[in-house]
C-alpha cells in the first residue's frame, strides 16, 4: 500500500511541474502536501509544499493551517 502513495505522491509531483495556471499548481499542491504529510509522513517535503502554495496565494487557508499544525510540532518536539 506504501508504494501506491509513494507512486501518487510522485505523479502529483509531475502534474504539479506542468501546470502553467497558478489556480491549478495550487490545487496539485495542496493534494500533493497532504499526500506527503498524512500518507508518507514527509514533513520536510510537505513544507516545502505548503511554503510554494502561500508563494502563489499567500492567503491559502489549507496551506496555512498546515504550515502551522506543521512549524508547530517542529517547535515543540
Amino acid at each position: 500500500a506504501q508504494e501506491n502513495w509513494t507512486a501518487l505522491g510522485e505523479i502529483l509531483d509531475r502534474q504539479r511541474a506542468l501546470q502553467d495556471d497558478p489556480n491549478a499548481r495550487i490545487e496539485v499542491s495542496l493534494r500533493l502536501g497532504e499526500v506527503r504529510l498524512v500518507r508518507l509522513e514527509q514533513k520536510a517535503l510537505a513544507v516545502d509544499i505548503y511554503r510554494e502554495v502561500l508563494s502563489l496565494d499567500p492567503h491559502n487557508a489549507v496551506a496555512i493551517g498546515a504550515l502551522e499544525t506543521l512549524l508547530g510540532d517542529e517547535n515543540q518536539a
